[in-house]
């Protein structure tokens, strides 16, 4: 459940269309005037880019099956690894040992084996590698930076990880000129510095109490693991409804839900 919010402004990740905006929905049931748009004059777009970026680590592995299956087959059959795993290993001649019937369990530990070191090896350069290319994941987190945009997931009930992608600058919209000069005024170590910590932590791992309250930007409290289930219960009811309709079509009342229950995810 990856929670993504622009920083400073908790309802950024909109995609409903204020009404007369180019682009809006037209036509019968499509068009926003008289819906509510909780969210109306804010830019979805680096929350978009930031889902984006998201979604393409998140079916990321860490190594490449290809070159795992690929590196397996030479040095099994290649190197004549797979040898090792005959009922006579040592022998006097090639003919002898390819007489030599194979081991089913020697096979097994063998594979399993070639396949752990494969894998080990390609973690390994990777590790090595990151030091002179750097990392995805690194560049995510400054891709949130950059964007303006924190990121919340939840692998578990009460368990995730936060990424305070909140930018030194406190805005993510700039032309080409001024995101450069601000950026090369962070270098310089010009203005604030990045991260939630004095030392510039941006990632954290986070363990939430069963019964953990924040305080909304309204000034009430509210429960967070039950009003996050019941924002998602009701996010469940309008796909529902949707869904449900001949033909399956949002109305511009659905736009307006969507957004106003994007934007009570990203108040918590």
């Amino acid at each position: 459940q990856p929670l993504i919010g622009a920083g400073g402004s908790w309802g950024g990740g909109a995609q409903g269309f204020p009404p007369g905006v180019a682009g809006a929905p037209s036509g019968p049931g499509g068009s926003l005037e008289g819906a509510e748009v909780p969210d109306s004059g804010i830019s979805a777009w680096r929350t978009l880019f930031v889902c984006n970026e998201l979604n393409e680590r998140m079916i990321s592995t860490r190594t490449v099956p290809v070159v795992t299956w690929l590196a397996m087959a030479v040095l099994l059959e290649g190197c004549g690894w797979m040898n090792a795993a005959r009922w006579y290993t040592q022998t006097g001649s090639d003919e002898a040992l390819l007489a030599a019937r194979f081991n089913p369990f020697l096979q097994f530990s063998l594979g399993a084996s070639v396949w752990m070191f494969v894998i080990v090896l390609q973690l390994y350069i990777q590790r090595v590698a990151s030091i002179w290319l750097g990392h995805d994941l690194n560049d995510f987190v400054d891709v949130c930076s950059v964007a303006n945009v924190s990121v919340f997931i939840l692998d578990e009930p009460f368990h995730g990880y936060y990424i305070h992608g909140k930018a030194p600058s406190s805005r993510g919209d700039w032309s080409h000129t001024e995101l450069e000069k601000v950026l090369h005024d962070e270098d310089k170590g010009i203005g604030f510095s990045r991260g939630l910590t004095p030392d510039g932590c941006q990632t954290f791992e986070m363990f939430l109490p069963p019964d953990m309250a924040v305080q909304l930007p309204s000034g009430n409290v509210a429960h967070f693991r039950q009003s996050l289930c019941r924002v998602f219960a009701e996010v469940q009811q309008t796909k529902n409804m949707v869904a449900s309709r001949d033909p399956p079509k949002p109305i511009a009342q659905d736009v307006s839900h969507m957004s106003q229950h994007r934007c009570n995810v990203q108040s918590l």
